[in-house]
Formats: structure tokens, sequence, C-alpha cells
């Protein structure tokens, strides 16, 4: 395969025994004892034996940038040529920037635990939810939200793909959307009730951000905010480009 797009999920792909055609890897291994290591927190345990941390939002996300990155791996052990472009869906763009060798897999952990920790500790856990809202257009659900947002925070978080949106917000709010001729698919997952873009404070992701060593990528990467393409062989000046996207990806 000469010419392909490594994409990566998102948070919500998380499950229990989701690496089990890789129990034997000893590189997948590895990879999950690094990030544990690192995070002093058992993943290899979480995605095989049942428990309810996998969906807290605190642990999820790292998890999925090591799934991503373990995967990632074994497919280089196995000569896959580098990516035409490299991309991932909300979280998963983490996992696609330590592929391009943005930055390390050690700092992608760091600055995903800061930013999930931020974003499960923004509402208390019997607060909010999540929904995929299908069968309105884009506007449609952002104009909807505007106007319940009189009632509390709700926001259009995930535009998925035409005619699938993810909300973010009260429980209640979110029903209303079904009022408007939707389907709605309600998510037990964290973040719940508020995107990342309602916290208060930012300097700490700000700070493990500016404290990072950022590349350009070895490959074309997709970037989520922009909808724009960092070229591993552009100048400098894509430099504050990427780290603007670094950045700002942790607002979400």
């Amino acid at each position: 395969m000469t010419d392909f797009i490594a994409l990566f999920p998102g948070q919500g792909s998380q499950s229990i025994g989701m690496m089990q055609n890789f129990a034997t890897s000893r590189l997948v291994k590895k990879t999950f004892d690094e990030a544990s290591d690192i995070l002093n927190t058992n993943f290899w345990d979480m995605v095989n034996v049942e428990n309810t941390d996998i969906n807290q939002t605190i642990n999820t996300q790292p998890l999925m940038l090591t799934v991503g990155i373990a995967t990632w791996r074994v497919l280089k052990e196995n000569n896959i040529n580098d990516p035409s472009f490299a991309a991932g869906h909300s979280l998963g763009e983490f996992s696609a920037l330590v592929a391009a060798k943005v930055f390390t897999f050690e700092s992608g952990l760091h600055i995903v635990k800061k930013r999930a920790e931020l974003m499960q500790n923004a509402v208390p856990s019997d607060k909010g939810a999540m929904a995929a809202i299908l069968g309105l257009k884009d506007s449609e659900v952002i104009n909807i939200c505007n106007n319940l947002k009189e009632k509390g925070v709700i926001e259009a978080v995930n535009f998925n793909s035409p005619g699938q949106v993810v909300v973010a917000g009260g429980f209640a709010d979110s029903k209303i959307l079904q009022n408007h001729g939707s389907r709605m698919i309600e998510k037990d997952f964290a973040p719940r009730g508020k995107s990342i873009t309602h916290l208060k404070d930012m300097n700490n992701i700000l700070k493990c951000a500016e404290d990072m060593n950022v590349n350009l990528p070895i490959s074309k990467l997709i970037q989520n905010m922009y909808q724009s393409i960092v070229d591993r062989g552009l100048g400098n000046e894509d430099h504050s480009a990427l780290y603007k996207e670094i950045l700002e990806q942790n607002k979400k």
C-alpha cells in the first residue's frame, strides 16, 4: 500500500476487548506499558478486564491515544509506508500528530491527560449529556442550540457528517432537539454537559502545550480546526500554524 490516509478514531470508540487481536504483540504491550508508566494507570487491564473506568474521560482520552499509537507502531513494524495524509476524529487528531512525529508519544499523553482532566472536571458526573442528532442540517442544529442557551449550556460540538451533529449540554435540552424532527442517539460517556470551550481557565493546558517540542509532520496533516493541510515540505512559518492548531484543538 503506497497511497493512503492514516485516520485515527476519537472518544466513543473505546470498548473492552478492543485490542484482543493484538494480545500477543510485544510492541503493543510495550506501548501500553509505556503509557501506563507515564500516567500511572493500567491501560492494558482497562481494555481487557470488565470495568467502568474505560468510559471516564480522564481515562478514555489517553487510552485512545495509546490504542492508536500501539496499532500504528504495529503497522510500521510491518514496513507500511508513511501515509499521504494523517488525520483523526476529534481526539484522534492527537494520535495523528504523534504518528506524524509532530511531538512524541509521551508529550501527547501529557497534554491529552490534562485536556481530559479539564473536560471531566468542567461538569459534575451526573449532569448533562452528549447526543448525536440525526436528520437535521448543521445550520438547523446550531440555530436550535442558540435558541436554547437561555435555558442552559448546549451547543453543537462535532460535525460528523451531513445530517449527523453531536451536541453537548443539559440532558433535557438535548431531548428538545427531537421535537424538531430529528432522531437522537444519546451518549453515556463523558464529557458531559460542556465542551472544552466553556472552561474558564485554559492556562494549565496552554502551558503544557507551550512546553512541547513541536515539529513539522513527516506526512501531510489534515487539521480539524481549520480544515487545512500542513505539509512536511513547507517552511518554518507553518510551525506557528501547527502550534496554534494544537492549542485550539484543546479548546474543543
